[in-house]
């Protein structure tokens, strides 16, 4: 019986600690959207207001960036939706 009882903590222990990392890593995946949205902003802004190539290739870069993190942070989404470990 005490084994058993210490299994089931162990079991519970685990699993706190899986959707607490879970959480955490949900909540980047969240700020790494945002964090996107913030970038391809700035590149909008930069653009705008650039006045050599220099800053406009800076700026693409940025841009490039942004696409490239809300890219991956989708994917990462879609699986944790798929998974069922998106809450």
């Amino acid at each position: 019986m005490a084994m058993e009882t210490t299994t089931l903590n162990n079991t519970r222990s685990k699993n706190v600690a899986t959707d607490r990392a879970v959480r955490v890593c949900n909540e980047n995946i969240r700020k790494t959207l945002d964090l996107a949205r913030e970038l391809t902003i700035l590149a909008d802004e930069g653009e705008a207001a650039s006045k050599d190539d220099g800053c406009a290739v800076l700026y693409g870069v940025v841009r490039d960036c942004a696409y490239k993190m809300r890219a991956q942070a989708k994917k990462e989404k879609m699986s944790h939706q798929a998974s069922g470990l998106w809450f």
